[in-house]
């Protein structure tokens, strides 16, 4: 481990690196691996760390039995959530997991069967992830509440025709230079419109009568139509 910490790595992927541990140690490791990653992302698999090695953490993710996102946020914002969704959901945990907080506590929150259900029956697998997903989008849904509302766009400044001719003229100038110094924008300005009229003159050059006349043409809508397009 010391010696990948010294490589020019930028992310690290640790996987339990205090399994097996005591306490003093694990947290030990933790305080070295946060040392060493200054500057750095290091992410942790942990199978049940405690709250003290927790809020070692900026972050924490935790999944439930099948893989799927619980929670997701600081190790203080995850005790706050589990102890909020015990008493919500009227789940029964041990007194030892409530004072060892941490993961125990989490996951004992997640594994408790809900008396509501009759016959102590578990939760669906999808239970933990949707309720996480809801616990988001009303935080977000709140927080949006409590901005404070943007002011009303003031109105512009009102312009002189002076100014206006001089802002013309400055549009004008641009879109001319710019095009001039484009050899494809000057073929297409110059090439595009005069080829595209003669394909549309031929491909709808057609009367009712023997002799073509513009009058009794079968297409002028279609012609005409076009032609605005290909003069806009």
């Amino acid at each position: 481990m010391a010696l990948d910490l010294t490589s020019t790595s930028e992310v690290f992927l640790i996987d339990e690196p205090i399994s097996g541990l005591a306490s003093v140690d694990a947290e030990q490791i933790i305080d070295t691996l946060k040392y060493m990653s200054t500057g750095r992302i290091l992410i942790c698999t942990l199978h049940r760390p405690s709250q003290t090695i927790l809020n070692r953490f900026d972050k924490v993710m935790v999944l439930n039995s099948h893989g799927q996102m619980a929670f997701w946020g600081t190790p203080a914002e995850m005790k706050d959530y589990f102890q909020h969704a015990a008493r919500e959901l009227c789940l029964h945990v041990s007194r030892e997991a409530v004072s060892a907080g941490g993961a125990e506590y989490a996951f004992e929150v997640m594994s408790a069967p809900f008396k509501r259900l009759g016959n102590n029956k578990l939760p669906n697998a999808d239970l933990w992830q949707e309720r996480f997903e809801k616990h988001q989008y009303s935080k977000q849904r709140k927080k949006e509440e409590d901005e404070p509302q943007p002011k009303s766009i003031p109105p512009l400044p009102r312009r002189s025709v002076a100014e206006l001719w001089r802002l013309f003229k400055l549009w004008i100038m641009r879109t001319f230079i710019g095009r001039i110094r484009s050899r494809m924008s000057m073929y297409a300005l110059l090439l595009e419109a005069p080829i595209l009229a003669l394909l549309i003159a031929g491909t709808l050059r057609a009367a009712s009568t023997e002799e073509y006349l513009f009058y009794y043409s079968l297409h002028i809508n279609e012609y005409l139509f076009l032609s605005l397009v290909l003069a806009m």
